[in-house]
């Protein structure tokens, strides 16, 4: 494989080509996908500066310009619904719901046993609130590209080992996955 020249810290260096896949692969319900959203300007800690100290920005002396950090959190629910097609649900409240409502620009990255790739695309509200299931909103991406990060020189034996540790929790995750199923049916 031949890849790009590139200049990093002054040396030459080769980037792997990337590899991209035309559909999104299949993966098991209830897989953990790290779902990654953008936007909310956040003040930054100057890379000295200890936890303690306060963030960059509160100390004109030691003020640095705020930061659009990404942002990444772990979801169960999301479901292939076609090739180029998720659908998955997020609390109402949550941070990243109101992330993606400014900026629908996302990433899903999912590790499940054999399969390793990071869908992008363009998310849009489906459900708000997903039928039967009122504490969340259904989410659909629109996938747009999908990086494929499968490799000849290893494999993916498993994804992250998890599980609900309570019972209204998973009886709740599981309705919640059923209702995206349904919804997905009538799409």
């Amino acid at each position: 494989m031949s890849g790009r020249a590139l200049r990093h810290r002054g040396r030459a260096t080769t980037v792997k080509p990337v590899a991209w896949l035309d559909a999104l692969p299949h993966w098991p319900d209830g897989t953990a996908a790290w779902l990654v959203t953008y936007g909310g300007v956040s003040p930054q800690r100057p890379a000295e500066a200890s936890a303690d100290e306060p963030l960059a920005g509160t100390d004109p002396a030691r003020a640095r310009p705020p930061v659009v950090w990404p942002h990444a959190i772990p979801v169960s629910t999301a479901l292939r619904t076609g090739p180029r097609s998720v659908v998955l649900a997020l609390g109402r409240r949550r941070g990243s719901l109101a992330r993606l409502r400014d900026d629908p620009h996302v990433a899903l990255a999912v590790i499940a046993p054999g399969v390793a790739f990071t869908a992008q695309g363009l998310a849009t509200v489906t459900a708000d609130p997903l039928p039967g299931v009122e504490r969340v909103t259904a989410v659909t991406i629109a996938v747009a590209r999908i990086q494929d990060h499968d490799h000849a020189t290893f494999a993916i034996d498993d994804g992250p080992g998890w599980h609900w540790t309570d019972d209204d929790a998973r009886q709740a995750d599981a309705a919640t996955r059923a209702a995206l199923q349904t919804l997905a049916q009538r799409a």
